[in-house]
């Protein structure tokens, strides 16, 4: 189960503007039980959250947050992670080299769940 103290292991600022892109409801859920960050469903959003299963969800999904992005916004994406009953293609190296041909570096990693980890990227200067 995820909690809010996820969000702060995130290092969100409490003034943050968070918009969430194919967000799965448990984590939906989350950020609408806490009290200390924006939802937003507009460009107005600081932080950019977007969540992938395959590196072709992957390839479609970006497109989606891509135009959003200046050198001023956080995004993080999620994946979910690989156990012995499911396999996925995306885990944390896939993720970085896809990321990286998008003009994105990896600077922060956190685990939301037991099914899903969370990488944080900023545009590339």
């Amino acid at each position: 189960m995820m909690e809010t103290t996820v969000l702060k292991k995130m290092r969100l600022k409490t003034q943050a503007k968070i918009r969430a892109f194919f967000a799965p409801q448990e984590f939906q859920d989350c950020l609408q039980s806490q009290t200390d960050f924006s939802v937003v469903t507009d460009d107005a959003a600081t932080v950019f959250i977007c969540f992938v299963t395959s590196q072709a969800e992957y390839a479609h999904h970006i497109q989606s947050v891509l135009p959003l992005m200046t050198s001023d916004k956080i995004l993080w994406i999620g994946y979910k992670k690989s156990n012995k009953k499911y396999s996925y293609d995306i885990n944390r190296d896939s993720l970085v080299t896809l990321a990286k041909s998008d003009n994105l570096t990896p600077c922060g990693m956190v685990s939301l769940s037991d099914e899903w980890s969370l990488l944080r990227f900023k545009i590339t200067s």
